[in-house]
């Protein structure tokens, strides 16, 4: 048996850990708040792994994610990462950025939809927030 530990806790002053189920089905003005290139599982390609956070209402701060093909054998892949990425530079007005973090603090739309017991971002809509109220720190990225 481990050794007692003396917590020095009281449970009934703390408020319990939110639970984080599965959003409902629409859209969400969300932000990017870290991104990263990885290699792909087969390792003959690589996405951009990118963190989104909801910015307001009843979800605000809980993260979705989404995976974008940059290179991969598949064509069908690359053309819908290349479409997606497009979405999203129209959607917060960064046409041409050089790295993934320009993209990051900016506010937009995700369409979420579920699939199984996971949500799954299927689209992206421009916000009409210009300066929200709140836009989560920049994380540090991998350049792309």
């Amino acid at each position: 048996m481990g050794n007692l530990a003396d917590l020095n806790f009281d449970a009934s002053t703390e408020p319990a850990s939110r639970q984080f189920g599965v959003l409902p089905k629409g859209e969400y003005v969300a932000a990017i708040v870290s991104s990263e290139v990885k290699p792909t599982k087969s390792g003959t390609g690589e996405y951009l792994s990118l963190r989104f956070e909801v910015l307001f209402g009843d979800y605000e701060g809980r993260m979705l994610f989404h995976n974008i093909n940059l290179r991969n054998p598949s064509e069908t892949a690359v053309k819908i990462g290349r479409e997606h990425l497009t979405s999203i530079c129209r959607c917060v007005d960064i046409l041409a950025p050089h790295d993934s973090v320009e993209l990051h603090g900016k506010p937009l739309k995700i369409v979420v939809s579920i699939k199984g017991d996971t949500n799954e971002i299927v689209g992206f809509k421009s916000s009409l927030l210009t300066t929200p109220q709140k836009i989560p720190a920049n994380n540090p990225a991998t350049p792309w």
